[in-house]
């Protein structure tokens, strides 16, 4: 189980170490929200609707099942690549921290989008 976990978290990484917003997909605004053409609110976490489907009975971050999937042989090497070399669980996990927060470059969403909260799926952010 922690092993799918971190592979899990590997791919969703290696989208993100390649970062820079590549073109999206369809927006459009409904009472000051913006939705993507999924169907999905990316300015708000909850809600059934919201990027992160927090609701009473969860979460479910279904931002990250919105993906083209381009960049999944990527993420699936990267993955492959920390668990040859780091067999321990957690040195691994501590190498996939370090490697992320050396890598990604962070900005603030209401300076990129001009919304405090805007979230973008793996393609969006990976480079092409």
């Amino acid at each position: 189980m922690n092993t799918r976990i971190a592979i899990s978290a590997l791919i969703c990484l290696a989208f993100l170490i390649l970062s820079w917003q590549a073109p999206a997909q369809n927006f459009y605004k409904i009472k000051g929200e913006i939705y993507d053409s999924w169907q999905i609110c990316r300015t708000r976490p909850d809600g059934i609707d919201g990027y992160f489907q927090v609701t009473e009975e969860g979460f479910r971050p279904i931002i990250i099942f919105e993906s083209l999937a381009s960049n999944t042989n990527i993420a699936h090497k990267l993955g492959q690549e920390f668990r040859e070399r780091y067999s321990d669980f957690y040195q691994r996990a501590e190498k996939i921290y370090l490697f992320a927060r050396n890598q990604i470059r962070y900005t603030q969403d209401l300076d990129q989008f001009g919304y405090r909260e805007f979230a973008q799926n793996a393609d969006e952010i990976a480079r092409e």
